[in-house]
């Protein structure tokens, strides 16, 4: 084998990144995020039609419904309202 088709720890490192355009469970793998809500803009489509702009994120999140109605009664359905909140996200492994 030649060196140029040997795999380095890079390239497996490289190819674990996940190839998304919205914040995933597999980024909370290392534990809750605390991050301010920077902006909220239209999302996609109708099934996530809710693009929130995180701190430190370079993606968006995207709640689901039942996240958007958490939201929504804490803090009412004005988007404009949440941004500069603060918020706790994390991954339940059991769901």
């Amino acid at each position: 084998m030649s060196s140029d088709d040997t795999i380095t720890a890079a390239d497996i490192v490289a190819s674990l990144a996940a190839k998304s355009d919205q914040l995933n469970a597999v980024d909370l793998i290392g534990g809750p995020i605390t991050v301010r809500i920077v902006a909220c803009k239209k999302g996609p489509s109708t099934e996530q039609p809710v693009n929130v702009y995180l701190s430190d994120r370079k993606v968006p999140w995207r709640p689901c419904l039942t996240e958007r109605r958490v939201l929504s009664g804490i803090w009412g359905p004005d988007a404009k309202v949440w941004v500069g909140r603060w918020l706790t996200l994390w991954r339940d492994p059991d769901v």
